[in-house]
């Protein structure tokens, strides 16, 4: 896949990392699946968490309550599609609802991940 901005080709930018590892469950029957990167060094805010993705679309980031030592969270970054969650959005799409039986049950999961 290429991307263009202004008609000009760019690359996205690579995650030095020390670590990668998969995460992978289900939720209601359907399949949830992502990664969690170890960064090299220290992410900006906006990188840091994991991502939630619902059909394509970053709803929002989460640390699944890891915590570590030192700078080790500002390390912390990766991905989760999780299309089964759509039905707990928002009305405007932007926001997960956090108290819905299915979030806490992807929280749960994921943290075992």
């Amino acid at each position: 896949m290429k991307i263009f901005v202004n008609h000009e080709q760019v690359n996205p930018p690579e995650l030095e990392f020390e670590r990668k590892k998969p995460i992978s469950f289900k939720l209601d029957g359907e399949k949830v699946s992502g990664y969690v990167y170890l960064a090299k060094k220290e992410l900006e805010e906006e990188e840091r968490g994991i991502a939630i993705i619902v059909h394509g679309r970053k709803i929002t980031r989460e640390n699944f309550n890891v915590y570590g030592s030192g700078n080790i969270n500002a390390r912390i970054t990766g991905h989760i599609h999780a299309d089964v969650l759509i039905e707990d959005l928002a009305v405007d799409k932007t926001k997960i609802k956090k108290h819905s039986s299915r979030w806490k049950k992807s929280m749960k999961n994921a943290e075992k991940c």
